[in-house]
């Protein structure tokens, strides 16, 4: 068979590409390279509008919300939704990436995105880039700064220098069960599992004197405030949240706002501010459970 035709470059300057993707619904719309874009979530027909006519035939979503996979697909566009977090890539979720990148570049060009198309989704477009073209992770890693993806996220960072050439024998593993256009996530039960586990990360980080717990290495205390910060923040957009009375709501906002602030309390070394903030979250989380999960 012939070979796929290269991948094409959509011939825009960044300028261009940043000014038509605001117009349409698309923030921090920007080119990785020939075939691969990245930015927001799409907003609208006109953000599925504009990805058609840049030659964008699959959109991949590693956000946790569901994509907009009718909208797409008045317009040609397939999705894929492989939701990653805050904390990493996973080298599972890497193979079946790299999968999608492989089969859009036989099709047409490949849109990668989260929520703000700034953290999780360059991450995800850079394991993309360097699972297609081979690339060097810190290649990746530059366009990750570019992005704006903030170097606090070691993890996303973390798992993208350290790359893998994802191997012919990984991509013949990967069924089309493993790239749905929306996969299942966690639920609202899901969801407070994990907070719970990384809440009690953070307790073992202060019985440490804010420092790395003895056995847990992988545990950075500023990097384990911010996890539990987002947590609540996609806790939040979960559509289980959105419908819970105005205090349950009030409390993941209060406790987000909280982790949020251990987070800036730890990288400046205060101690006092941290025990603060990480006992707001506890309490917050106490009342919660006491009306919500106790009864």
């Amino acid at each position: 068979p012939a070979p796929a035709p290269a991948p094409a470059s959509t011939g825009k300057s960044k300028e261009e590409l940043h000014r038509e993707g605001e117009a349409a619904g698309i923030h921090n719309l920007a080119e990785v390279a020939p075939g691969i874009l990245r930015g927001a979530q799409p907003e609208g027909d006109a953000s599925f509008a504009l990805l058609a006519g840049l030659g964008v035939r699959t959109i991949l979503s590693v956000d946790g919300a569901a994509p907009d996979v009718e909208g797409a697909a008045r317009h040609g566009i397939r999705t894929v939704h492989i939701p990653t977090e805050y904390s990493g890539v996973t080298r599972d979720q890497q193979v079946r990436i790299a999968k999608v990148a492989q089969v859009a570049a036989e099709d047409g060009g490949l849109f990668v995105h989260c929520h703000h198309g700034k953290h999780r989704g360059p991450a995800a477009s850079g394991v993309a880039w360097m699972a297609r073209d081979g690339v060097p992770g810190e290649a990746a890693v530059a366009d990750m700064k570019a992005a704006g993806t903030d170097p606090n996220y070691r993890g996303l960072y973390r798992d993208v220098l350290g790359f893998r050439p994802v191997t012919a024998e990984e991509l013949a593993r990967v069924t089309d069960a493993d790239l749905p256009p929306v996969a299942r996530v966690p639920d609202l039960v899901g969801s407070m599992v994990d907070l719970d586990r990384t809440f009690e990360r953070m307790k073992a980080v202060k019985a440490a004197g804010w420092r790395t717990p003895a056995g847990m290495p992988d545990v950075q205390p500023s990097h384990e405030a911010r996890i539990l910060a987002e947590r609540f923040r996609e806790l939040l957009r979960l559509e289980d949240a959105k419908v819970k009375a105005e205090d349950f709501r009030g409390w993941a906002a209060g406790s987000e706002k909280a982790a949020w602030e251990l987070e800036a309390a730890l990288e400046a070394g205060d101690g006092k501010a941290a025990a603060a903030a990480l006992e707001t979250v506890s309490v917050s989380c106490k009342d919660c459970h006491s009306k919500y999960r106790n009864n």
